[in-house]
């Protein structure tokens, strides 16, 4: 199913702190990271449904070190918006996390991501992933399991799916997502294989993100040190003036429109020199983007202004796509992967 691709989502990076150090880490998060202040929040909030964002997602870095977190939350709900947040339930070691999710539960969240895998394992033990997940569904909370894989990994899905029904998890109540190694950020760097084909990006022009810089990007998962990267700042402009140039630029339009594959084969790049994981050609797309030539070879795709771009929702994480197409939750969850 498609719709029109539109901004349906903001992700507000909360902080850029995490302890974990995972491979996959897209903004290779650190203890010391940058947090976001609720002055940004408040201006992001105050405009996003004005571009039609209905769904405020809280990430990192390791969302949780965040002590403003439940109140973020609080303003986003408030403000009308659905409210998630991505974790791997890590926390400030010797605290406790089952309280934070009652505490985010009243709050207002309505879906939590919980992240795990062979990197979250060395510093977040099993136990205490499997007793969040019981408690958010307690709790009333939709739970989303992201697991990371690569070749031999420790943690596939299969064994965290297995190991949190023996400590007594509801599985089948849970939306299981695995995803391949993206060649982004700290795993850039990896010598294990990344994964991916060739596809069309489902966050471009859909789920703009803001840095706790204030710095507005693309999608959560490319590089910063990428001009074409940056939509903007809410420290010069507002969120409207800066996503509504995007909605308009045929540079991102071409780019939504065809995806970061066929963008490089259109500016001459041999599939031979082609990543094949999507979010790794993208950051090689925006990098020649910067030559006018492979500009205008992207912007070239781009529909008329007046003609929607749709999205591929079959693309999204199972949770997304039910929110983007207005759908009740099933009672039981579903498990993809």
């Amino acid at each position: 199913m498609s719709v029109p691709a539109q901004p349906w989502a903001l992700i507000v990076r909360v902080t850029d702190a995490c302890d974990v150090g995972c491979t996959h880490c897209c903004v290779s998060a650190v203890p010391k990271g940058a947090t976001i202040c609720a002055k940004l929040l408040d201006a992001a909030l105050q405009c996003a449904a004005e571009a039609g964002v209905e769904l405020v997602h809280f990430s990192g870095g390791e969302p949780l070190l965040h002590v403003e977190l439940e109140d973020f939350v609080l303003r986003a709900s408030r403000a009308g918006y659905f409210a998630e947040v991505t974790t791997s339930t890590f926390t400030i070691p010797g605290e406790p996390t089952v309280g934070r999710v009652a505490a985010l539960r009243a709050a207002g969240l309505s879906r939590v991501m919980l992240s795990y895998d062979a990197a979250h394992a060395r510093r977040v033990p099993i136990d205490q992933y499997a007793e969040f997940m019981r408690e958010a569904l307690a709790c009333g909370l939709e739970v989303c399991a992201l697991v990371v894989e690569w070749p031999g990994s420790e943690w596939p899905i299969d064994r965290v799916r297995a190991e949190c029904g023996a400590r007594g998890v509801q599985t089948e109540a849970v939306d299981w997502c695995r995803s391949g190694l993206s060649r982004v950020g700290r795993s850039a760097m990896s010598d294990r294989p990344g994964s991916g084909e060739a596809a069309i990006c489902p966050y471009v022009l859909t789920a703009p993100t803001l840095a706790p810089t204030g710095d507005v990007y693309l999608c959560p998962n490319a590089r910063t040190s990428t001009p074409l990267f940056r939509l903007g700042s809410l420290v010069d402009e507002s969120l409207s003036d800066i996503l509504a140039r995007q909605q308009a630029s045929s540079f991102y339009r071409g780019l939504a429109a065809i995806g970061p594959h066929e963008a490089a084969r259109r500016f001459g790049l041999p599939s031979s020199h082609t990543p094949a994981d999507m979010c790794a050609c993208c950051q090689l797309v925006l990098d020649r983007a910067a030559d006018d030539r492979a500009f205008q070879a992207v912007a070239s795709a781009a529909p008329p202004a007046n003609e929607s771009i749709p999205l591929d929702t079959d693309s999204l994480l199972p949770g997304h796509r039910r929110f983007v197409h207005g759908e009740q939750r099933p009672a039981v969850g579903c498990t993809c992967g």
